[in-house]
C-alpha cells in the first residue's frame, strides 16, 4: 500500500506546492507498486516527489524480486563473470577522475559505491586509483559474491554496518542510485552518508535531470524512480545537508529526445513541432561530439595500458562530457563535506 501524507511543502526548499503530473509507469506489467502514482512539483526549486509514497517494504520488494529479474529492463546475471571491456568505462572513469581533483588517493584509502549495479565504478576504480580498498553498499548476498569474486570487492549491507565498522571513505560514489530513495528518507541517509565520508573525502552523485516545470512532456518514463531533480534542487538539497559544492555538470542526451517514450500516446503539436531538422542536426552533431570523447579515451587508456596509477594527471578538456548545458538528461555533481559538519 501506499503511505498518504499531505505534502504541500517541498521537502528540499519548503515552497508550497501546487503543480502534479501523473507516474508513467512502464517495464514491469506485473508490478503494480507504481500505478495511480501522481507526482508533485515544487515550481521553485523544481524538485518532484511522490504525494503519496510507496512503503518501504513495498520498494524493498520490488528491488529484491523484480528489478533485476530475467525479462527486466535491467537484468543482470549476478551469477556471472564480469567481461573486461576494451576500454574503461567512461561514465565511471569520469565520476572517479572528477572525485581525485578534490582529494588526494592514497594506497588503501576506501572507494564505496553504494549501489554498484554491474560493477563497472569498482572496474574503473581498481584500474584508476592508486591501490584502493573497494567496499559496495549490497544487502543482496549473490550481488556481494558477484562483486568479490569480479573485483576483489568487501560488500556491507548498509551505510550504518559501514559507521559500526569504523570505516571511512575517500570517494563516495552514487551514481544513479539516489533517484530510487524515497524523499522521506533524505535525511537519515545523508546523515549515514556524512558518517562514513572521510573529512578530507569527496561525494560524487550523478542523477536524472528531470526538472518537471520543463521536461514534463519529454522525459522517459519514471518507473521505478520516486524523486525527481532539477539542477537547482539538487544543489540546495546537498547545501542543506552539510556539503560543499565544488563542482556540477549537466550532460548526456540533449532534450527533446529524438523520439518520445510509448507510454505518451500523442504528443502535443508543439512538441512535434520542436523535434525538427534543427534538433536532428544537433543530435548529430552530438553524436560527433561523443566520437571524438571515446577516440580520446581509447588514445588515453591504451598509453595507460591498465597501469595502476596514483593521483590521476589529466586535463579536463580530454573528457569532452564536462559541460554545462541544462537542456542535457543528466546532472553530476561532486562535493565535500562542510566544515562544520564535519563528523
Amino acid at each position: 500500500m501506499h503511505e498518504k501524507h499531505s505534502y504541500n511543502l517541498c521537502p528540499v526548499c519548503g515552497y508550497d506546492c501546487k503543480v502534479s503530473s501523473n507516474y508513467m509507469h512502464w517495464g514491469w506489467p506485473d508490478t503494480t507498486i507504481f500505478d495511480g502514482l501522481l507526482i508533485i512539483t515544487c515550481d521553485d526549486c523544481g524538485f518532484s516527489f511522490l504525494e503519496n509514497e510507496i512503503s518501504y517494504s513495498q520498494l524493498n520488494e520490488f528491488y529484491e524480486r523484480e528489478y533485476r529479474k530475467v525479462g527486466s529492463p535491467f537484468y543482470w546475471d549476478y551469477g556471472s563473470t564480469f567481461e573486461i571491456p576494451r576500454s574503461l568505462p567512461t561514465r565511471s572513469t569520469a565520476q572517479i577522475y572528477l572525485a581525485t581533483i578534490f582529494t588526494e588517493f592514497l594506497p588503501g584509502d576506501i572507494f564505496l559505491d553504494i549501489g554498484p549495479g554491474p560493477g563497472d565504478s569498482l572496474f574503473s576504480a581498481g584500474h584508476l586509483l592508486n591501490k584502493p580498498k573497494l567496499i559496495a553498499i549490497e544487502p543482496n548476498q549473490d550481488s556481494a559474491s558477484y562483486y568479490d569474486r569480479n573485483f576483489g570487492a568487501k560488500s556491507i549491507a548498509s551505510l550504518s554496518d559501514m559507521s559500526a565498522s569504523g570505516f571511512k571513505a575517500k570517494i563516495i560514489l552514487l551514481s544513479h542510485s539516489l533517484e530510487h530513495f524515497r524523499h522521506s528518507d533524505l535525511t537519515i541517509l545523508f546523515k549515514s552518508i556524512n558518517e562514513v565520508l572521510d573529512v578530507r573525502g569527496v561525494l560524487v552523485i550523478e542523477v536524472p535531470n528531470v526538472d518537471f516545470r520543463v521536461h514534463k512532456h519529454l522525459r522517459f518514463p519514471d518507473t521505478p524512480h520516486t524523486i525527481f531533480f532539477s539542477k537547482d534542487s539538487i544543489c540546495r538539497l546537498l547545501i542543506k545537508s552539510g556539503y560543499d559544492i565544488k563542482h556540477i555538470q549537466v550532460l548526456g542526451n540533449s532534450y527533446p529526445y529524438s523520439h518520445l517514450p510509448f507510454v505518451l500516446n500523442s504528443p502535443t503539436v508543439e512538441i512535434k513541432n520542436n523535434i525538427s531538422y534543427r534538433y536532428a542536426l544537433k543530435k548529430l552533431f552530438t553524436k560527433l561530439h561523443m566520437l571524438n570523447y571515446f577516440l580520446a579515451l581509447r588514445k588515453f587508456f591504451k598509453s595507460m595500458k591498465y597501469t595502476r596509477q596514483g593521483r590521476i594527471k589529466m586535463d579536463l578538456a580530454l573528457f569532452n562530457d564536462f559541460i554545462n548545458d541544462s537542456n542535457f538528461d543528466t546532472i553530476r555533481v561532486a562535493v565535500t563535506l562542510r566544515s562544520d559538519r564535519v563528523i
